[in-house]
């Protein structure tokens, strides 16, 4: 008898273990389902208002004169927008969408009343589709790189936002030969890397802006932001506008097709000094780097800065301690020349 009482006992316990682990199993698998709809409703309701996953690692937005009619998708990145508000810009376009006015731009939802406001002096639409006031600069048919661009004229105005003293665009009235600058009076005299035609747009490399730069054929906003930076690497100019071929993916075939409505005006290179320039200065630059610029300023306070009649006896020097190549150091000769 004890022994069937303590069967029925063991039994007992046994069906209130298992029903507490299942009652258990249930609980755990009600808790798991609701944490994972709490997970999935919090992350749409996150994800409907965060900004695209490039937006905080996108750099300052850029301020330059465009045409809200051709601007590319690269170009109104540069302005500030993201990558998927650019493209509803180019999709409105795309479906016959045309801003005849400032104030249309304003229209598209993309645009807050923030934005626009920043943007507002920089659009610019040519009289043919748009009714605005007098003095709105007009271009003609015709873009650079093309059969139309003899064509073109583009009423340039110095001290657009972006540079000192932009040209963004310049007709040129005269033939130029090889040399080093241009002369005044409206005639280009001699440029660096050829000949100019007459009545073709041309672009000054070393006065440009992200705006000047978008109307060459061929450079979007992602090249106009590439010859900017390595303009600045450099110093804050080129000295030949060959150089563009040592920016990374620009290549030859990019470089011929634009060859011709590119200039180095000699009197805007900046020269660059060994002496006077900082670290970081030494490190960004293309022809110097990291490791030449510890080795020239160890060089330099070894020998004190008096020790040298002038910055080419030093580039001799340096090439002589093997602290800069020869081939670095022809091309840095150019910007010492400028001092």
């Amino acid at each position: 008898m004890r022994g069937e009482s303590s069967q029925r006992k063991s039994k007992g316990r046994s069906i209130e273990i298992s029903n507490s682990r299942a009652m258990g199993v249930v609980v755990l698998i009600a808790l798991l389902f609701v944490f994972q709809v709490a997970t999935f409703v919090f992350q749409k309701i996150r994800g409907a208002g965060a900004p695209d996953v490039a937006e905080d690692a996108k750099p300052a937005p850029q301020r330059f004169r465009f045409n809200p009619n051709t601007i590319t998708l690269d170009s109104l990145q540069l302005l500030g927008f993201t990558q998927r508000q650019a493209q509803t810009i180019l999709n409105y376009r795309s479906k016959g969408g045309k801003f005849r006015r400032r104030e249309d731009f304003a229209r598209m939802y993309t645009v807050d009343s923030a934005m626009y406001a920043s943007l507002e002096g920089y659009i610019f639409i040519p009289d043919k589709d748009s009714v605005a006031g007098k003095n709105s600069p007009v271009r003609k048919k015709g873009a650079p790189g093309t059969g139309n661009a003899s064509a073109e004229k583009l009423v340039s105005k110095e001290g657009v936002p972006g540079t000192g003293s932009l040209i963004v665009g310049r007709m040129v009235q005269e033939k130029g030969n090889n040399g080093a600058g241009m002369n005044g009076g409206g005639n280009t005299g001699a440029i660096y890397g050829g000949k100019v035609e007459r009545n073709r747009y041309v672009c000054n490399l070393n006065t440009a802006d992200s705006a000047a730069l978008v109307e060459l054929y061929g450079i979007g906003g992602h090249f106009a932001r590439k010859i900017l930076e390595y303009r600045e690497r450099l110093g804050g100019s080129f000295v030949d506008k060959r150089q563009l071929m040592e920016i990374d993916g620009f290549g030859r075939e990019r470089y011929e097709r634009i060859e011709g409505y590119v200039i180095v005006d000699g009197r805007d290179v900046k020269g660059f000094s060994l002496l006077g320039a900082d670290r970081r200065a030494m490190e960004r630059h293309p022809y110097i780097g990291p490791y030449a610029a510890r080795g020239i300023l160890t060089y330099i306070r070894i020998r004190g800065k008096g020790a040298f009649a002038d910055e080419l006896q030093l580039l001799e020097e340096l090439v002589k301690e093997h602290v800069v190549t020869e081939n670095n150091a022809l091309r840095l000769r150019e910007y010492l020349l400028h001092l």
